[in-house]
């Protein structure tokens, strides 16, 4: 299986340069700019091998998982938190939005009767001006 030089540098862990150096001297062979999996292998190894990480570094990428896996856990009940806080939101809103519909029907109400309202209605007097109204019977 042919594979890039930057794919087999990648996968067997060594420098692009090096890829080229092993085919300048002769010990690599190429096939139209690619180089086989096969010479790969004898040249360097085979890559699992090569790569494996130690039980130092799957120890270290564990417990970065698991640091992970909490902060995940901790976005997640952050998410739902304030999913619920906007819903709440939303009832407010609806709510006040109705109350603000509730005052305007009062003030064109109390405006209407303002226009419309009786004339004939006397204005009320004040203390003064019904005793007034007493003593010179009106």
């Amino acid at each position: 299986m042919l594979i890039t030089i930057a794919e087999a540098s990648r996968r067997w862990g060594v420098a692009r340069t090096t890829v080229y150096r092993k085919m300048k001297n002769g010990s690599l062979s190429t096939t139209n700019g690619k180089v086989d999996h096969v010479e790969m292998v004898r040249c360097f190894g085979e890559p699992s091998l090569k790569n494996a990480p130690d039980p130092l570094q799957l120890e270290v990428m564990q417990s970065r998982a698991d640091a992970l896996q909490v902060q995940v856990a901790e976005l997640e009940r952050q998410m739902a938190a304030t999913l619920r806080e906007k819903e709440l939101l939303l009832q407010e809103k609806e709510w006040l939005r109705g109350q603000v519909d509730k005052a305007q029907e009062t003030i064109k109400l109390l405006e209407y009767r303002g226009q419309h309202g009786s004339t004939n209605e006397r204005p009320k007097k004040g203390l003064f001006g019904r005793l007034m109204g007493a003593v010179l019977d009106e």
